[in-house]
């Protein structure tokens, strides 16, 4: 019987091709590993936060956390996180020993002088603010000072309402603006999603805030 085989130039040819198609497809997969990663490090902060600040409420059988006091200033906070966190390192000053950047590579700059090391490995800025919708404003960086400590990708500006919930810094922002009356030029007569739209369109690959509102829409997936 004739026996069929495949010749060395044939192999040689397969495993170029196979080649080729592995160099452009797996870093693509690489990509979407790493931002499931980073997402679900970000929903354990959230949620472990949700549920700090809940039992804090509870624990002082109050409404909401200004009803609850004692988290006045940024010593205070400081002090709540290490009584009802996970926390392995704290600290009070030139808190940034590592640059920042956004989605399209420019570098970005903060200014707050307190934070909290988890054991988790998460960083969290912090500072009072004390309104309704932005009691206490946050600064996390989901695996700590890993790469690539980009805004929207392991880097989140958040905050905590009065409610002791957790959501993003800018739709925060705005809202605080709208109670206040202000008229804000397409952003004012619009719903929460609108809202958050909007903002992620206009902020997030630039200054790099209000990327958490998209992945609040598209629940909990980083599809940008």
């Amino acid at each position: 019987m004739k026996k069929i085989a495949f010749t060395l130039a044939e192999v040689l040819v397969t495993l170029g091709i196979l080649g080729v198609v592995s160099a452009v497809t797996m870093p693509t997969l690489i990509q979407g590993h790493q931002k499931t990663v980073y997402v679900s490090q970000l929903k354990k902060v959230y949620s472990d936060m949700n549920q700090v600040f809940l039992r804090y409420k509870t624990d002082r059988n109050a409404l909401n956390l200004r009803e609850a006091g004692n988290l006045n200033s940024k010593d205070k906070l400081l002090d709540f996180f290490n009584k009802y966190m996970n926390v392995v390192s704290t600290c009070t000053s030139n808190c940034f020993d590592y640059d920042f950047k956004t989605i399209n590579g420019r570098k970005k700059t903060f200014t707050f002088d307190r934070n909290v090391v988890l054991s988790s490995g998460a960083i969290i800025w912090f500072d009072y603010m004390g309104s309704d919708n932005i009691f206490v404003s946050l600064l996390v960086d989901v695996n700590g000072d890993k790469n690539p400590n980009t805004m929207g990708r392991d880097v989140w500006a958040l905050s905590i309402d009065n409610d002791g919930k957790m959501d993003d810094f800018m739709f925060q922002f705005y809202n605080t603006l709208k109670d206040a009356g202000a008229n804000l030029d397409g952003y004012t007569n619009v719903s929460d999603t609108e809202l958050r739209e909007k903002i992620f369109a206009g902020n997030c690959s630039g200054d790099g805030t209000g990327c958490f509102n998209k992945i609040l829409l598209d629940n909990w997936q980083m599809n940008y």
